[in-house]
């Protein structure tokens, strides 16, 4: 009986152990898989973020060239020479052109206003005799008026008004100039040569 009774021993104390060793088995193998998952998401989420943080620097980068390509900050001789011409032009406020209803309200007390076409072959000769009239009278005051510009179309008509008196009145049929002293108008002239015979 001994005998048997250590064989069952045996055998069951061999089960136990099998036991154990399965169950020990089986928790390894749960950890192991846990260490496989764990490891396969880190090696997942290093090299996408470094595959992110890649696409960002790119993305970046070429916002920076276009960026200094569209303000021209590349050629950086030429911006530091015009922003050196910029510092050594003095400024200036033009003065000299006008808007047609302007024309009596300006404060000095006698001036003339030229009213023609800025952008027509013509306005050279025009700026030409008002450079010279100036060079010849520096006193003379002068202003100009673009009759393309849009400001002043209103004013622009098939008759002229000779007598225009404000600017409500005012009508200019082609290149003109009207002398103004003290509010009023003085002087009307029409035409290019009209115009040239006022400003000799």
């Amino acid at each position: 009986m001994l005998k048997k009774q250590n064989i069952y021993d045996i055998i069951s104390s061999g089960d136990i152990m099998n036991n154990r060793y399965n169950m020990n088995r089986s928790e390894r193998r749960k950890k192991k898989i846990k260490r496989e998952v764990i490891e396969q998401v880190e090696n997942v989420g290093m090299p996408s973020f470094a595959k992110i943080s890649i696409i960002v620097i790119i993305v970046f980068i070429i916002f920076y060239i276009l960026t200094i390509a569209i303000t021209g900050g590349l050629n950086k001789k030429q911006a530091s020479t015009n922003s050196e011409e910029r510092d050594n032009t003095p400024i200036t406020i033009q003065y000299e052109e006008i808007l047609a209803g302007e024309t009596f309200n300006i404060k000095n007390d006698e001036y003339y206003v030229v009213f023609y076409n800025f952008g027509e072959e013509s306005s050279a000769v025009y700026d030409t005799i008002i450079t010279n009239y100036k060079t010849n009278n520096p006193s003379a005051k002068i202003y100009k008026v673009d009759l393309d510009k849009g400001f002043n179309a209103s004013y622009i008509s098939d008759v002229s008004n000779p007598n225009v008196a404000n600017p409500d009145e005012l009508k200019i049929n082609g290149p003109t100039l009207i002398k103004i002293s003290k509010g009023k108008n003085v002087s009307y002239n029409e035409g290019l040569s009209a115009v040239t015979a006022a400003l000799k």
